[in-house]
């Protein structure tokens, strides 16, 4: 794909089963990314299309991660009849002891925390919105499904690779593409693996 194309395309997002992949280009705003956190967290990451991936073109991504971190740290985490809560717990006991071993990788693996990391000692099953920036493609926070409120943030220059990178997963169930432009559009949904 030429560099032309990548400025005319606004966004692509991947629906791979389980694997919500955005693709943010240079005409990125901010409710594209306050659409990309809240898509990311709701429900504290335990919906079956809520974004597990999400790939930030390069030229962006510091402006992108900022926004994003910014926006993140108002959403507060708490019992669902409290006012102004926008994570609840996690579902259930085993699946909470699950998404905290992404947390566990956090030092073992290196990963640099953006927003999040930590998780306060308090009862119940909560855990705080995380943000791991640029972990390997490979690193199982990348490769794995948490079903919590923990989401790697990574970058791209070149969109070949980059729906290579996306295609890379077990779990491609449907696939869904957002441009402004129709005829990248289309040719991105013909490269997208899924079904």
């Amino acid at each position: 794909m030429t560099q032309q194309s990548s400025a005319l395309m606004s966004m692509l997002t991947l629906l791979l089963e389980k694997y919500f992949i955005s693709f943010q280009c240079s005409g990125s705003h901010l409710l594209i990314v306050l659409q990309v956190a809240t898509a990311a967290f709701f429900n504290s990451g335990q919906v079956c299309v809520a974004i597990k991936r999400i790939y930030v073109h390069e030229s962006i991504h510091e402006k992108f991660r900022d926004a994003m971190v910014k926006f993140t740290k108002t959403l507060k985490v708490g019992e669902g009849n409290e006012e102004d809560v926008f994570l609840g717990p996690i579902q259930n006991s085993m699946q909470f002891e699950k998404v905290k071993t992404f947390f566990a990788d956090i030092e073992k693996e290196k990963w640099n925390v953006a927003v999040g990391g930590k998780n306060d000692d308090r009862p119940g099953y909560f855990i705080n919105p995380t943000i791991i920036d640029k972990p390997a493609d490979t690193s199982r926070i990348a490769t794995e499904e948490p079903f919590g409120p923990i989401v790697p943030l990574m970058t791209w220059t070149d969109e070949d690779d980059v729906i290579a990178r996306a295609n890379n997963t077990k779990m491609g169930l449907g696939a869904s593409v957002w441009s402004n432009d129709l005829t990248q559009l289309h040719a991105s949904l013909r490269e997208a693996v899924s079904g």
